[in-house]
């Protein structure tokens, strides 16, 4: 049975892939560390993926897509409590500040996967950068789970 409810201490898991499609990177290598680009949560839909670590036995393999890929984690309650997610009018007032949720999204093949998603509906692109931004903010502050393939083979 998945839980329909995600709890604010339980740890999500994000894949960073190697490289895009189109051979881009998303993160960077500085002072010999990787630091995620917010470009490694975007998502076509607005609403970036993730897996919960409870559901998938807290094994971060679980969400690796290939084996050169690495994987970030965050904390539910962080995710929640992002309050600079905010849409202005055109003179520039704030109107009101997004509320961001973390709501279980179970796929037939995996029944850890989980959507960061606002309340209302982004009314901008610019606005959702601005989540991207904060996602990568917090996981740059805490280990990568598997470290980027290129970090490993550096490391050994």
């Amino acid at each position: 049975m998945v839980e329909d409810f995600v709890a604010d201490n339980e740890l999500l898991y994000r894949c960073i892939f190697y490289r895009t499609t189109d051979g881009a990177k998303l993160y960077q290598i500085e002072d010999n560390k990787a630091v995620v680009s917010s470009q490694a949560f975007r998502d076509s839909s607005s609403a970036p993926s993730v897996d919960r670590a409870l559901l998938c036995g807290h094994n971060p393999i679980h969400t690796q897509k290939n084996p050169e890929d690495g994987v970030v984690s965050l904390i539910c309650q962080e995710v929640r409590l992002i309050d600079s997610v905010v849409q202005k009018s055109l003179k520039g007032k704030e109107e009101f500040t997004y509320k961001i949720d973390v709501l279980p999204r179970p796929l037939p093949d995996n029944y850890a996967h989980a959507q960061i998603e606002p309340t209302p509906t982004y009314q901008s692109k610019s606005v959702f950068r601005k989540l991207l931004e904060r996602l990568a903010f917090l996981a740059n502050q805490r280990d990568w789970e598997i470290l980027p393939w290129e970090v490993r083979q550096h490391k050994s």
